[in-house]
């Protein structure tokens, strides 16, 4: 998101500028309001610093700070996930330290959801087999629908049927 916002707005400085332009902290102030806490911590240090500190940041600071952000949310993923989500997360994480710096970015767009179905299915098949024949019937059914939502709200409240 971060990316997206500021890739489109930097601007290259023509040579033959008899004059720095002054750099643009208003694309530094978006990133601040959009970032997570490591961009917005490097947003505010360069807002509060030089021109020169804004166009390290425009040129790429930012990129730095958004990495340690998805590094962030992927570390919150391996703590608190189910199995299949923690082991798909650490895959992104082992990618990213083989030097494939868009595994993590990639599994926090898309790569969450696949694994994340996975453990909402185990509860529910665990639910199936310990349950009475009215659990058994719900359970089913909502295997049967292949509809996540649905599988967690049986998980929140339908495993009293």
């Amino acid at each position: 998101m971060v990316l997206t916002l500021l890739a489109g707005l930097l601007r290259v400085t023509p040579a033959h500028a008899e004059q720095p332009v002054a750099a643009d902290r208003s694309h530094v102030v978006a990133a601040w309001q959009k970032g997570g806490p490591q961009v917005r911590s490097a947003a505010e240090a360069a807002l509060l610093g030089s021109d020169e500190q804004v166009s390290a940041f425009l040129a790429g600071g930012w990129r730095q700070a958004q990495r340690l952000d998805e590094r962030d949310s992927l570390a919150s993923v391996i703590g608190n996930g189910g199995p299949a989500l923690r082991a798909k997360a650490q895959a992104a994480l082992d990618a990213d330290a083989a030097g494939d710096q868009s595994a993590i970015a990639t599994f926090l767009q898309s790569g969450w959801q696949g694994p994340s179905d996975i453990d909402v299915r185990v509860p529910v098949n665990q639910l199936m087999s310990a349950g009475g024949e009215q659990v058994k019937q719900a359970a089913q059914a909502v295997l049967d629908s292949g509809d996540t939502q649905a599988l967690r709200e049986f998980l929140e409240s339908g495993r009293q049927a």
